[in-house]
């Protein structure tokens, strides 16, 4: 039961007409590196709409990998810093604190993940591997 209530949503979008994909899939454990973990485990819902959304047109209009890698990993970060806003705009005189501490570790941490994808693909190129 757990495993159909699990499905459920997909099997809905996919009624629909919708290509429903598998949110996560295992993502830490699986991965083979930054850019296997984000663009092929993690959250592949959002990443298929930042894909349509940013990085394709980006892409299309700029010709580099990089810069529209970099302006989704932005979006992103930005849509997470006003989450942790209005997670704790409303909160009280003494838990405020939390807000301003906040403040811009999501930026931060997704940037950082943008320049890892970067080297990551630059070390990709020089070093290939040889299976």
């Amino acid at each position: 039961i757990l495993s159909c209530l699990g499905q459920g949503p997909m099997m809905f979008l996919n009624m629909l007409g919708v290509e429903a994909v598998e949110p996560m899939r295992d993502p830490c454990w699986k991965s083979q590196g930054v850019n296997d973990f984000w663009g092929r485990r993690w959250n592949l819902t959002v990443h298929s709409f930042l894909r349509r959304l940013f990085f394709a047109p980006l892409l299309k209009h700029t010709g580099s990998r990089a810069l529209a890698t970099f302006c989704v990993f932005l979006a992103s970060a930005l849509f997470h810093e006003h989450l942790v806003y209005l997670l704790f705009k409303n909160t009280t005189k003494d838990r405020k604190h939390l807000l301003g501490s906040s403040l811009g570790k999501q930026t931060a941490f997704f940037l950082v993940q943008a320049v890892l994808c970067w080297v990551e693909r630059r070390l990709q190129r020089r070093f290939p591997v040889v299976v």
